[in-house]
């Protein structure tokens, strides 16, 4: 019976979240991130266009969120009321119009007005959230749902500097492990790539580590295996970080394969 009743738990779960997917394709943004570099004190407006891309007319609801990245820091986000997290722009933001009706295929214009004060220093985000008045009942499931898209806020002071390090670098079997600590302000978005070099300054090895989502303050481990196409030796591997807008982090690290396909790590360099 508890299989069952699990069974039946799941698929009923697979159905909302078709609904939802459904349901959210129901509004559509044509700019999914709004990133702008600032001077204290300066005042910048502008605009997000709407689209509704059903046959239906959809009333919309315009709200303000903020969030932050999660751990792992993959990208996940969890979002909470404006004014709650300690990066918030929210009371510096407005926009209108703040509800309104989408005709069928209609597009709307919201406008959006910042005024971003004297006294910033750093990174400031938030999130405008365009939803769905009135939950939708699936008429499959009976489930209510909820449709909303999201246009993210990235408000930075102008010439920010970006600031991350590369801690605890060591050999653990046949991967070398590390992570990468954000010292700025802003949040910082690295991605990862390496090469690895011979003695002869021939690559063996190269490959990615895909991006981090760092808030200020906060690290990130990373782990990268060496393969088994490299072979006995002693190598050289060239880490950089892409932080954005030409800057970047690279550290090297020179070390040797053993018999035993174990990593020794001999030095690491800036």
């Amino acid at each position: 019976m508890k299989r069952i009743l699990l069974f039946l738990g799941l698929c009923l779960a697979f159905l909302s979240l078709i609904s939802l997917k459904e349901a959210s394709a129901q509004l559509l943004l044509e700019t999914g991130k709004i990133a702008l570099s600032l001077k204290p004190g300066e005042t910048a407006v502008g605009e997000i266009k709407i689209n509704n891309i059903t046959d239906k007319e959809v009333a919309v609801k315009a709200y303000w969120q903020d969030f932050v990245y999660t751990p792992p820091f993959d990208g996940n986000k969890k979002f909470f009321p404006p004014a709650t997290t300690p990066l918030s722009c929210s009371q510096w933001v407005s926009f209108s119009p703040q509800d309104f009706q989408l005709k069928p295929f209609e597009k709307k214009t919201i406008s959006y007005n910042i005024k971003f004060p004297a006294s910033a220093q750093g990174g400031y985000y938030g999130v405008l959230f365009f939803e769905n008045h009135s939950a939708q009942k699936d008429s499959k499931t009976g489930v209510s749902v909820i449709a909303r898209v999201g246009c993210l806020f990235f408000l930075e002071t102008a010439a920010s500097p970006k600031d991350a390090k590369v801690r605890d670098v060591k050999a653990v079997g046949n991967r070398i492990e590390g992570d990468i600590q954000n010292n700025s302000q802003i949040i910082l978005i690295p991605k990862g790539i390496f090469y690895i070099m011979n003695k002869e300054g021939l690559i063996a090895d190269r490959g990615e580590l895909g991006a981090f989502y760092l808030p200020p303050g906060q690290d990130v481990p990373f782990f990268i295996n060496v393969s088994d196409k490299v072979s006995l030796g002693t190598y050289t591997m060239v880490l950089t970080f892409d932080l954005g807008d030409g800057d970047s982090l690279v550290q090297e690290v020179d070390f040797t394969k053993t018999e035993r396909s174990n990593l020794v790590i001999l030095q690491v360099r800036d």
